[in-house]
């Protein structure tokens, strides 16, 4: 069932996922951050229902929610014990994950519109060339 209201939408999913009937690829959002993959089936479950497929507005929007929720790192992981160790399996942990992967992609690619400034949307904590010229003095 689910399988045939998702070959319904055909162009959008297959441009947005690579679909053929079966779920080839799925859109690179972080270099180095693959979400996790136990989610997958509940995010094609609630792109079949949830994505608003005849508006392209509404499709954009409620399609990049779906994605959100499913690359968002889990809440029960970031609270859990194993944060900042390697997995089992060798795989990378989600503290390593957050530094190098996700902080990464905010530094370089997080354009703020410039209201933020003003409207402590966003505040500057530290400036790194004051601090060396507070540590520069002791």
């Amino acid at each position: 069932m689910i399988v045939i209201a998702l070959s319904g939408y055909g162009p959008g999913l297959v441009a947005a996922m690579s679909w053929d009937g079966n779920l080839l690829t799925l859109p690179l959002l972080l270099e180095n951050y693959d979400p996790p993959l136990i989610n997958l089936p509940s995010l094609v479950l609630r792109i079949a229902s949830d994505v608003e497929w005849s508006s392209e507005k509404e499709c954009f929007q409620s399609f990049c929610r779906e994605m959100a929720a499913f690359y968002a790192v889990p809440e029960k992981k970031i609270h859990s014990e194993n944060f900042n160790k390697t997995e089992a399996n060798g795989e990378k942990s989600f503290n390593w994950i957050i530094e190098h992967a996700i902080y990464t992609a905010i530094k370089k690619d997080l354009k703020p519109p410039n209201h933020f400034s003003t409207d402590a949307s966003i505040l500057r904590i530290a400036n790194l060339p004051d601090l060396y010229k507070v540590f520069e003095r002791c």
